[in-house]
C-alpha cells in the first residue's frame, strides 16, 4: 500500500539489486524496508547459462570454450579495480563481436574489453580448437564413425560442435548417426553431449540405436 493505494490482488513486487560487499552503486537497506522482503541471493550457474545460450544462437566455440573451464563465466572480483571481467551478460557481447565481422586485428582487444584480458586469450586459444574439428556434416551423414584424438579440449569442442549441428538437421538418421559416433567417445563427453541434445528438444529416445547407447552408458547413468 501506497497511501491510499493498494496494490492489486495477485500482484506482487520483486526487486533485484547488487550485495553491499559486490560495491555496485549499493546502499544499506534500513531494517524496516529489508524486514518487508523475502531475501534471496542469486548464483551464476553453468548450466542453466549452457541452456540459455543453446535457445539463443550463441556460438558453438563460446559454448565449449566454457563448458571446459567453467570458472571463466563469472570473473567478478569486488576487490579488483579492472573495469572488464567476465559475466554471463559480457559473454553475450562477446557474441555479438565475433559474428560482427571485425577485423582479425582487433577481436584480441575488443573481446578483452567485454572480459578480461585472461579470459580473452583463454577463448581465444580454444577457439583454434575448433579449427582441428573433423567436418561435423560426415557424422551426421554416417560417413565419420571414429575420431582419433584424446585431447580434452577437442573432445569438448566436437560435443558442443554436434549438438548444434543437430539441432539444425534432425532427421532421423542423423540423430542415430551421432549417437552411433558416441558410443566411441570417453563417457562423460557422449553423456554430456545427448543431455544438451534432450535439452534442445532433440528426440534421441526414438532413434533405434538408443538402447544401445543406454547400456554402453549406464555405469555412468546409475
Amino acid at each position: 500500500r501506497v497511501g491510499e493505494y493498494e496494490l492489486p490482488k495477485g500482484w506482487s513486487i520483486v526487486a533485484a539489486g547488487n550485495r553491499e560487499n559486490d560495491r555496485g552503486v549499493v546502499y544499506k537497506m534500513p531494517p524496516p524496508l529489508a524486514n518487508r522482503f523475502v531475501h534471496f541471493e542469486m548464483e551464476v550457474d553453468f548450466e542453466d547459462w549452457k541452456s540459455w545460450a543453446y535457445r539463443n544462437g550463441i556460438d558453438a566455440s563460446l559454448i565449449a570454450f566454457l563448458a571446459y573451464d567453467k570458472s571463466m563465466l563469472f570473473t567478478f572480483d569486488p576487490l579488483s579495480n579492472e573495469k572488464s571481467f567476465a559475466t554471463p551478460r559480457s559473454w553475450e557481447y562477446v557474441d555479438n563481436i565475433i559474428k560482427s565481422g571485425i577485423e582479425k586485428e582487433l577481436i584480441l582487444d575488443s573481446i578483452s574489453g567485454a572480459v578480461g584480458r585472461e579470459a580473452a586469450v583463454g577463448y581465444l586459444s580454444f577457439r583454434k580448437v575448433m579449427n582441428e574439428l573433423p567436418d561435423l556434416s560426415a557424422v551426421l551423414d554416417g560417413t565419420l564413425k571414429e575420431l582419433e584424438e584424446d585431447d580434452p579440449k577437442i573432445m569438448m569442442a566436437l560435443a558442443i560442435g554436434l549438438v548444434n549441428a543437430i539441432k539444425e538437421d534432425q532427421r532421423e538418421k542423423a540423430v542415430e548417426n551421432v549417437l552411433e559416433f558416441s558410443l566411441q567417445l570417453p563417457g562423460e563427453f557422449a553423456i554430456m553431449m545427448v543431455k544438451d541434445m534432450q535439452q534442445s528438444g532433440i528426440d534421441v529416445e526414438g532413434a533405434e540405436n538408443w538402447s544401445e547407447w543406454v547400456r554402453k552408458f549406464a555405469y555412468l547413468l546409475a
